[in-house]
């Protein structure tokens, strides 16, 4: 008997602009890689890689090589380490994904396994939704190591506001170049300055914000209702109520715990100031607050915008709300986009039910929960703990150097805001190797557990807004949407499966049919490819 065909394929690797970015993020991709490649079958016949550069753009020359390539008909497979590594923007992976599975050539994450067919959507959401639960708990410990550095008035992470340095306990006190500034930030606008005028002055004077960026109203408005000046340290800690368990949030306050830079009386003048300034009209007041479940997912097929919130009123007072082409809304002219709107709540409840009716069912169910006990084991990697692990070492052979210089006399401004990046970068790698850590030894489910939770989905009533949320939030990575179809790319790495093309004949015509318990719509198979639904009017 012949051998099995071997599948052509290519290697995509890539990482992004930053210090603790190094070829060793390469070497590891690629070795995963390969090996994947060699477990299927497959010969990786050419490797593309792009270096420093984000994954939130598709302007990568190494991967629009690639997807010409694909085109061309060059590649059975494409491998990546994991999808962020093929990109990070939601509404590049749905497009190029569905442009690959045209050529006949699939996406694999050598480290995101998950088996073909709609068991495999579901079983990516659930074990995203136990990695959700494991980051939570993380979460809740991080936050009790943040509470007790808030009671010692230390800083607890982020940016240092303008006009404070820290000392060597992560302490605030007064910055001796930016301070003055601040004092006369609050000055001239208690005197009525505009904050226009004031920003243009700053930026003028080559004066940036602790961001090293310009100053406008928002980081002015950041500074003038700060009560760290005043020498107050405030935390907003957020916690569950052991009783209710209900999540609630307290502020906790320390007066005079911080070297003041401003007086007591100037700050309340700037408070009252700014809620003079605020201006609400009450039809913004009254109106209620609309939830848009498809936010961040939903694009348009014509300029690649996403869709957004939007709100009308009709002549006997009646509010209706759409999805709006971002383009549509904000541009004019020749530069608007003709997309048309859609109605939120036919909108939203048609992806979900298409979406649960689609890729669930109860002999998935029983299959998957087996499935997921035993593939759990499979899902622990310690490869990125080891980059992390050496980017950190590389970090501190820097700072070491750096305390050489200074033992020898070499010290400047320069040489101190180098160390304190390189300090800050240290805890953030210290973190996300926590973090990686965290999650390999995570406890493993049990099937019952596993049932319960899938059951949620396939039982939940689809006109209830909590279960609509639930399945979107669970399976739906992005949508491209048009008059004449929509393309939802489901949370699968899968490009075969994970994509489904649905053409719409009349949109609207369409959603009314399914909240009507769709009596009157025919489904079939569109039989020059069997992944596109047809939905057309009896």
């Amino acid at each position: 008997m012949a051998d099995t065909p071997k599948l052509n394929a290519a290697f995509y690797g890539r990482y992004s602009a930053g210090p603790n970015q190094t070829e060793s993020s390469i070497e590891g991709q690629r070795r995963e890689c390969y090996a994947r490649a060699k477990s299927q079958n497959a010969v990786i016949r050419k490797d593309y890689i792009d270096r420093h550069i984000s994954g939130q753009t598709d302007q990568r020359p190494q991967f629009q090589q690639l997807m010409k390539d694909v085109k061309k008909g060059l590649y059975n497979v494409v491998y990546v380490y994991t999808i962020d590594r093929f990109s990070r923007n939601k509404y590049d992976i749905a497009k190029y994904k569905n442009e690959m599975r045209k050529a006949g050539c699939r996406l694999i994450s050598a480290k995101e396994y998950v088996p073909a067919g709609p068991e495999g959507i579901i079983l990516e959401s659930v074990l995203e939704g136990m990695a959700e639960y494991y980051s939570k708990e993380l979460s809740r410990k991080v936050s009790r190591g943040m509470y007790e550095s808030a009671l010692k008035h230390r800083h607890i992470g982020g940016v240092v506001p303008f006009g404070f340095v820290l000392n060597k306990n992560k302490k605030y006190k007064a910055d001796p170049v930016k301070a003055p500034i601040v004092r006369e930030i609050y000055e001239r606008y208690v005197k009525g300055e505009p904050a226009v005028e004031i920003c243009k002055s700053l930026n003028n004077r080559g004066i940036a914000t602790s961001l090293d960026k310009k100053f406008n109203k928002s980081s002015l408005n950041r500074i003038l209702s700060n009560p760290k000046y005043i020498g107050t340290y405030t935390y907003k800690r957020a916690y569950i109520d052991e009783i209710t368990q209900e999540k609630k949030t307290e502020l906790i306050e320390f007066k005079n715990v911080i070297e003041p830079i401003i007086s007591e009386e100037l700050f309340i003048k700037a408070g009252q100031r700014m809620e003079l300034n605020k201006r609400t009209s009450k039809r913004n007041k009254n109106k209620p607050q609309v939830e848009f479940l498809l936010t961040g997912k939903l694009f348009c097929s014509k300029c690649h915008a996403p869709y957004t919130g939007d709100s009308g009123t009709s002549k006997n007072g009646n509010s209706y709300y759409y999805y709006t082409c971002a383009n549509k809304k904000s541009k004019r002219g020749k530069e608007a986009c003709r997309s048309k709107s859609f109605p939120k709540d036919k909108l939203e409840e048609f992806v979900a039910q298409y979406t649960r009716d689609d890729i669930l069912s109860t002999e998935v169910i029983n299959w998957l929960a087996e499935q997921i006990v035993s593939l759990q084991g499979e899902q622990k990697d310690d490869l990125q703990i080891r980059t992390l692990i050496q980017q950190k070492k590389e970090v501190e052979s820097k700072i070491q150097n750096i305390m050489l210089a200074i033992e020898n006399g070499i010290f400047t401004p320069t040489t101190k805001d180098r160390l304190e990046a390189l300090e800050e970068s240290k805890r953030n790698l210290e973190y996300n190797i926590d973090v990686e850590r965290f999650k390999n030894d995570a406890p493993m489910e049990t099937k019952d557990s596993i049932i319960f939770y899938l059951n949620q989905f396939k039982n939940g009533d689809i006109k209830d807004l909590d279960h609509q949320r639930q399945i979107i939030n669970s399976f739906i990575e992005t949508i491209i949407l048009d008059e004449e179809q929509m393309i939802i790319q489901y949370r699968y790495s899968d490009a075969a499966n994970g994509t489904r093309e649905i053409a719409i004949k009349n949109t609207f015509d369409v959603f009314e049919c399914v909240l009507n318990g769709g009596r009157y719509v025919t489904r079939t198979r569109d039989p020059h490819n069997v992944n596109v639904m047809r939905y057309q009017l009896r």
